[in-house]
């Protein structure tokens, strides 16, 4: 018997009266429907001792019958028989239509009166229900708040460090190239370093750039990991990491940012690339504008060069 059926109970007590509970026969059903018939009898005792279920009815000075119903005709029977012929007001009737009764309303009878406490607590859970939930809404809001903060500012690190290093590469190569022309128009010939140098530090330059975007996929990666514990942010792809017009939390709520979008899409699922391919994206980056380092872009593609 769960929480309904001992709601139930204590109202049959409040619609019965305490003074004609011996108008009432409690029925236990189900009778043989297991093997353990220790254990039906064992339930039946505890219906019948626990304050909880049918002592008070059992045990009062007007107290009710318990039957069991066996599942047959005989047994409904005999169950019936002490009833018939034998009429009583309940009390729920004498408090609303006895003339001589209170004539109150359904909610203040007894009866009612047990259904509106159970309103009463229901309304208040459904309160505390509310509260957990605005409670767990805020909580939600400041781990998204931390995550995103967290993640921006390592963001923001790894674009001042990609600019830092691109102004130094070019600053390495202004000095590279001027001690090249130096050389040239003091030994009225072609700078030879020019072909030696420039090269070599090219190379330092594409590994650099690699480990840059590298760095950056590993960022992508690990705020992909931990979103997930996040209901608004596991929504979102991590595409707004590239993009610098996002500042706050309020900026990802545009849709070009959800998972689901194409464009969120089809950067989240780019082919991934390894050892010599990822080698070949670098130099083609290199060559792509005829230049010595024209690539010199952002750590990956989505930041615009500045």
């Amino acid at each position: 018997m769960g929480g309904v059926g001992i709601r139930n109970l204590r109202m049959l007590e409040k619609m019965i009266g305490v003074d004609k509970w011996d108008n009432c026969t409690l029925v236990t059903t189900k009778w043989g429907c297991t093997t353990d018939l220790g254990g039906e009898e064992a339930w039946e005792a505890k219906l019948k001792t626990d304050e909880k279920y049918f002592k008070a009815m059992i045990e009062g000075s007007n107290h009710a019958r318990m039957a069991r119903f066996e599942r047959t005709k005989l047994s409904a029977l005999q169950i019936i028989k002490p009833h018939l012929r034998r009429g009583f007001s309940p009390a729920i009737c004498q408090q609303m239509v006895d003339p001589k009764g209170p004539r109150s309303k359904l909610i203040d009878t007894d009866a009612g009166k047990v259904v509106a406490e159970h309103l009463r607590q229901l309304e208040a859970a459904n309160i505390e229900v509310e509260k957990t939930k605005a409670q767990i809404r805020v909580l939600e809001q400041e781990f998204d708040e931390k995550l995103f903060l967290e993640f921006k500012a390592k963001r923001d690190t790894l674009r001042r460090n990609e600019k830092l290093h691109r102004v130094g590469r070019w600053i390495t190569r202004s000095v590279i190239i001027g001690g090249c022309i130096v050389a040239t128009v003091f030994t009225a010939g072609p700078g030879a370093g020019t072909f030696v140098v420039l090269p070599a530090f090219e190379k330092v330059a594409r590994v650099q750039k690699r480990s840059e975007r590298q760095e950056f996929e590993k960022l992508r990666d690990d705020y992909t990991e931990k979103s997930t514990k996040s209901t608004k942010l596991s929504a979102l792809g991590s595409r707004w990491l590239e993009d610098k017009s996002v500042t706050t939390l309020k900026d990802l709520d545009a849709e070009k940012y959800s998972i689901k979008s194409s464009s969120s899409t089809e950067l989240d699922h780019r082919p991934k690339t390894n050892g010599k391919k990822k080698d070949n994206r670098a130099d083609s980056e290199l060559e792509q504008d005829g230049t010595v380092d024209s690539s010199e872009s952002s750590l990956v593609t989505g930041y615009t060069s500045e």
